[in-house]
């Protein structure tokens, strides 16, 4: 039975038993090609291998066929943002939106939202971001992912250092998606934003209890690296900088989850400027290139290389004169 089969892979996936997870795929497409649900589940394979190109060619095909399977559209434009061609995604949400009902479909507005996002427009992600907020799917995701644009208003990374925070607007946008009946993974993710925003309160009680959130993450699961990532940023916060550095290097000695594909590159471009602080350039471009190496679009990356670049002619300039 395909659904049997499906669980089992689903299981698999979990376990990160990837060719097993792959063999259940690859039973079930030979006599359902366009099976929907598997063929999601072997891009997720692709990504987690980091074959992209074969998992956009999978997306690409169902997508071709099925062209309002939004969980696949949402995956193309993250794929297509991480390797540099996130305006080949234009054609596919236009396909999607070819009816006045699909147009209006909340998970068409989720897709369009995430689009505007990586394209630096924070407005229109929020206004297409707020027509999904209430759907029972992809409500939740919506909210989320207008939290982080509300922490992080010009930028692709968390950071409450930087931008005007809408602190009244985040702590609705919290208290809305708090109250959802999300899995219990979610959950951990919707206690990481909460930990964001206490930091981004810069009170002595917020600092707190974001360090209270963070400490019980990581109890729970010491392997969970945005927690070490927030926790990183509670120390800058506190201008305990060698405590930030000690657990950022934890992060980069660990290998990389695309699933945490934010957090990795915040975890990276934070302990990078500590590095250029300290004049160790050749460490802090080592972690934007592998930054890069994950997402052709981390633009950060590639203006913290161009700081980087400039600092060593400076110096090269100074020494020549002395």
């Amino acid at each position: 039975d395909e659904t049997v089969i499906l669980e089992l892979a689903k299981l698999n996936f979990q376990d990160d038993e990837l060719a097993e997870c792959e063999r259940h795929c690859s039973a079930v497409l030979r006599t359902h090609p366009n099976h929907e649900g598997v063929a999601l589940l072997m891009a997720d394979i692709l990504y987690r291998r980091q074959d992209y190109s074969s998992a956009l060619a999978i997306l690409a095909q169902l997508l071709t066929v099925k062209p309002n399977t939004y969980e696949a559209l949402a995956r193309l434009i993250r794929l297509l943002n991480h390797t540099g061609q996130l305006d080949r995604s234009v054609g596919f949400i236009q396909s999607a939106g070819k009816t006045p009902r699909a147009s209006a479909h909340p998970g068409l507005s989720f897709c369009r939202g995430l689009f505007s996002r990586y394209h630096k427009r924070p407005g229109d992600a929020i206004s297409h971001f707020n027509l999904a907020r209430h759907d029972g799917t992809w409500g939740s995701l919506a909210l989320a992912n207008m939290i982080k644009i509300y922490l992080k208003p010009d930028r692709d990374v968390l950071d409450p250092n930087d931008g005007e925070l809408n602190l009244g607007v985040l702590a609705s946008l919290l208290a809305e998606l708090d109250s959802m009946a999300i899995t219990a993974e979610f959950r951990r993710n919707v206690d990481l934003l909460k930990a964001y925003y206490f930091l981004a309160l810069k009170t002595k009680t917020s600092m707190e209890k974001a360090m209270q959130l963070l400490i019980s993450m990581i109890e729970q699961d010491k392997g969970y690296l945005p927690a070490l990532v927030a926790m990183s940023v509670a120390f800058m916060h506190e201008d305990t900088i060698t405590k930030a550095r000690n657990a950022l290097k934890r992060l980069v000695k660990s290998p990389y989850k695309p699933e945490w594909a934010e957090e990795f590159e915040h975890g990276h471009l934070l302990l990078a400027d500590i590095y250029i602080q300290k004049n160790k350039f050749d460490l802090a471009e080592e972690l934007c290139n592998r930054c890069i190496k994950y997402n052709l679009a981390c633009w950060k990356a590639w203006e913290t290389i161009g700081t980087i670049r400039e600092k060593e002619t400076v110096n090269l300039i100074c020494r020549e004169v002395l």
